[in-house]
């Protein structure tokens, strides 16, 4: 079927417009918070108490039983074990030095660049179907690249979560006897699938495209 006696694609033409509202949205919160990263940080007092500098890191960790706990008597040391152990974002108040808030927020614009890149590609792609476009090799390229963009994400992202773990507990030190904090990591399994899900569609789509051409030879 000749794609121009199809109907309008509504859904497709609204969701272009959401994309692009999102996508300048971002954009321009993107800048106000680079901003407000550079002038925070370049006017963190150097008195700690008067500090407000709060970041949160995802982090692991592990709470520990109190010496007391630890040392009675009638406790058998062998069967205390953590009271509390997981991963979650922990919430840091005013560290001692400064490369944690930078680190940290150095972390959220990274981000920040992926998802302005991964819409970009969406708008693309899109506008493509909001036209009828539909078995384009340009349709699949831009699916193509998403695909490579949230795998390289999900590659990404643990390394540098971890690295940066690593950096702030290292900036904030040794606080806590009974709270041991450690960098975390895990691998984003469900990114990684919808990832190569979306490289086999991109494959589809390069085949469905091929066929397209030669049924409209043939016609």
């Amino acid at each position: 079927m000749d794609s121009n006696t199809t109907t309008t694609p509504i859904l497709a033409l609204r969701l272009k417009k959401l994309f692009d509202g999102v996508f300048y949205l971002f954009g321009a919160l993107m800048i106000v918070g680079l901003v407000m990263i550079v002038v925070v940080g370049l006017n963190i007092p150097s008195d700690q108490e008067a500090r407000h500098t709060d970041i949160n890191y995802p982090l692991n960790f592990r709470v520990l039983p109190s010496d007391e706990v630890a040392n009675a008597p009638e406790n058998d040391t062998n069967k205390i074990s953590e009271i509390i152990q997981g991963q979650a974002e922990i919430k840091l108040n005013n560290t001692l030095g400064k490369s944690a808030w930078y680190i940290s927020n150095f972390i959220y614009v990274l981000q920040a660049i992926v998802v302005m890149i991964t819409l970009h590609y969406l708008r693309k792609l899109f506008a493509n179907f909001a036209q009828r476009h539909y078995f384009t090799q340009a349709n699949a390229m831009y699916i193509r690249r998403i695909a490579f963009i949230i795998i390289g994400s999900c590659v990404v992202y643990p390394i540098v979560i971890y690295s940066g773990g690593l950096m702030i507990l290292n900036d904030i030190g040794s606080f806590n006897a009974q709270i041991e904090l450690s960098p975390s990591i895990s691998l984003p399994i469900t990114g990684l699938i919808i990832g190569l899900a979306l490289l086999v569609l991109a494959q589809l789509l390069d085949e469905a495209v091929e066929i397209y051409k030669e049924q409209t030879l043939t016609i």
